[in-house]
């Protein structure tokens, strides 16, 4: 049985259309395209994909999640949050602020209660 990789909201190389890349084996990718629904069923359209166009795309996306991953780390750090001193306290301390941020204050308990 052969994986598939997917990449969602990939732009086509032949109409330039945002889709679902799909690459089946290292020599076949394609791109996956909705089309319409017929008999409660969704429509899809295929375009082949040149290898050496998904390789430079790949690595653009690539580059790019790169440049934002570190520049959302250099805001958190600028704001005061360390990953090695806020282990384990994250979640809770994420809720009290977003709770206090809507008026709301509640005795410590279950973070999950039914009112």
């Amino acid at each position: 049985m052969v994986k598939v990789k997917c990449i969602k909201d990939f732009p086509c190389e032949l109409c330039n259309v945002k889709g679902t890349l799909q690459i089946l084996t290292k020599n076949y990718a394609r791109v996956r395209h909705y089309k319409k629904f017929k008999d409660k069923k969704p429509v899809f359209e295929y375009h082949q994909q040149s290898k050496e166009y998904i390789d430079r795309k790949l690595n653009e996306i690539q580059n790019i999640d790169l440049t934002s991953k570190s520049n959302i780390d250099s805001k958190l750090n600028n704001l005061g949050f360390n990953n090695q001193n806020s282990m384990g306290r994250s979640s809770s301390l994420v809720r009290t602020l977003a709770l206090r941020a809507k008026g709301r204050r509640f005795k410590s308990g279950s973070a999950h209660q039914s009112f």
